[in-house]
């Protein structure tokens, strides 16, 4: 036997207890000191020197033992970026949604208080962006009249919102 093994077999009662307080598991801190044994073997069989093999041992089963931690709990973490995360309730709020309603009833009052023809006029022209001339032709009137219900309505619109 080597130093590591002699080493090993003398304090195995110390390291399971250790490794057991800090795993919560016996299985688990006997697999953490045979994967510790078997990484320190491997890096001797890769030709590196170990002055001290007991402490490159004990820092191996510690760094495993917190990945093992680590790896238990990664549901707990995103792997998503910050800047992609939603983390901001980005719904109006209660007083903003208020406020919009309230502008969308005065808006509809005044396009109610238009003639009818302005009214169609401009949601042709605002809502189906139909362009001046194509209105004209669809109902039968000039491009300057098109303009001038436009104006009309537009103007309304202005006056409501001087109002607020």
């Amino acid at each position: 036997m080597d130093r590591l093994s002699n080493w090993v077999s003398a304090n195995i009662h110390w390291l399971k207890s250790r490794l057991k307080r800090r795993l919560r598991n016996l299985q688990d801190a006997e697999d953490l000191i045979q994967e510790g044994i078997l990484r320190v073997y491997e890096y001797r069989a890769r030709g590196g020197e170990i002055r001290e093999p007991e402490a490159v041992f004990l820092r191996t089963i510690q760094r495993l033992s917190m990945n093992r931690e680590r790896n238990a709990h990664r549901e707990l973490y995103s792997t998503a970026m910050l800047e992609d995360l939603l983390l901001i309730d980005q719904r109006p709020r209660p007083d903003e949604a208020l406020d919009a309603e309230q502008r969308v009833q005065r808006t509809m009052r005044v396009l109610d208080s238009l003639p009818p023809k302005t009214k169609e006029i401009l949601l042709l022209h605002r809502l189906a962006e139909a362009h001046h001339e194509d209105i004209a032709k669809q109902l039968g009137i000039s491009v300057s009249a098109v303009e001038k219900h436009i104006a009309r309505a537009v103007a309304a619109l202005i006056a409501e919102k001087l109002q607020e």
